[in-house]
């Protein structure tokens, strides 16, 4: 094994001074490639005679061109590859690292298992699925059971002030429940043909940090809001108001309900109509009425729909960890790979009446 493993390191390192030069001759992109797949068949020769644990960490990161001092630190390619990703090697990172802007929390651990507690939320205004709580399930997760609450009527405040000797009936608060089993749903994206010397350099990163997780990114926020135009919400707000009085009065009925209507999800143009309405004789008295309220811009609600969101009682996404892989394409006849980048996830909405739809007005 020891003789195995030093002749990888060799062709490693050649991999790797090959992959540190800015262009290539056509010899040394051959060699490139010749390096590149010699060194992938005694990997998986290593791989299968047990040594998995103590040299898979080893091969990714001696493909790795040194980092350069650039100011961006470590990210979600660094995470992949510490997992033990190279060229055609899987790698799985936890959800709380692929979308580490979502708060993760345990308050139902008996519907699948919990993953560490993650960061606070992001400031992102592009996203809105970092807004709702999130739980992680493990990867082979096909579905969970849910408690879905389409209604409810608090018991009258005045009702529930009794004598301390009272013994009438107490008042009642109602509730209309559902417990149903939700679906995970595959959320993927590839790559193709990625040059198979592509992969060993260091701007691959990119792909992987900016382009394949942004399409993920994007697809979370298509699945959280698909699953609230399923609901159809209760529509709020007098259509002839303007946006600033539908969001502020849509608010308002929520609180009587009970809920805290604070996040405001809609489409990009929609925000700008709205930061650039001008007043005409009129001022507001007292400070900007939506001052109060955090701004969602994402493209996947359609315009003139804006969402009135309580983030805290809504809904949940469910979500597991993240793979990455690259696979040769045409059996080695091109010298292309493909690159995916895939989990699953599925968003569920708790309370129906934590989320009212705004008609945008005039």
């Amino acid at each position: 094994m020891a003789d195995k493993t030093a002749k990888l390191g060799e062709l490693v390192a050649r991999a790797k001074e090959l992959a540190a030069k800015d262009t290539l001759s056509d010899d040394e992109s051959a060699e490139a490639e010749r390096v590149m797949a010699e060194a992938k068949n005694l990997h998986e020769v290593i791989l299968r005679e047990g040594a998995l644990d103590t040299f898979t960490k080893d091969f990714s990161t001696k493909f790795e061109k040194p980092d350069e001092d650039d100011g961006k630190g470590k990210g979600l390619f660094d995470a992949f590859k510490k997992a033990g990703w190279a060229p055609g090697v899987k790698a799985i990172v936890p959800a709380e690292v692929a979308v580490k802007t979502a708060s993760f929390d345990g308050d139902v651990a008996d519907l699948s298992p919990i993953r560490t507690e993650g960061p606070a939320l992001g400031v992102d205004a592009r996203r809105l699925y970092p807004v709702f709580r999130a739980q992680g399930v493990e990867a082979g997760t096909t579905s969970v059971d849910v408690l879905s609450q389409k209604s409810r009527a608090l018991a009258a405040p005045a009702s529930m002030i009794r004598d301390i000797d009272e013994t009438s009936d107490k008042p009642e608060t109602g509730s209309v429940r559902q417990l149903m089993p939700l679906e995970l749903k595959q959320v993927a994206s590839v790559e193709s043909e990625i040059p198979n010397v592509y992969l060993l350099q260091n701007g691959f990163r990119s792909m992987v940090e900016v382009d394949l997780r942004l399409a993920y990114e994007r697809a979370l926020d298509y699945l959280v809001v698909s699953a609230i135009d399923a609901v159809d919400p209760e529509g709020a707000g007098d259509p002839g108001m303007d946006l600033t009085e539908q969001i502020v009065f849509a608010a308002a009925a929520m609180a009587e309900n009970g809920y805290d209507g604070s996040v405001v999800a809609l489409n990009p143009n929609d925000y700008a109509e709205l930061v650039l309405l001008r007043g005409t004789d009129q001022v507001f008295a007292r400070e900007d009425p939506l001052a109060g309220f955090r701004f969602v811009r994402t493209p996947v609600i359609g315009e003139r729909v804006p969402y009135l969101i309580d983030p805290a009682a809504a809904g949940r996404l469910f979500i597991s960890g993240v793979s990455l892989q690259s696979f040769e394409e045409n059996a080695g006849k091109t010298n292309t790979s493909l690159v995916r980048f895939e989990g699953t996830a599925a968003f569920h909405i708790e309370r129906e009446d934590a989320i009212v739809r705004i008609s945008a007005g005039s």
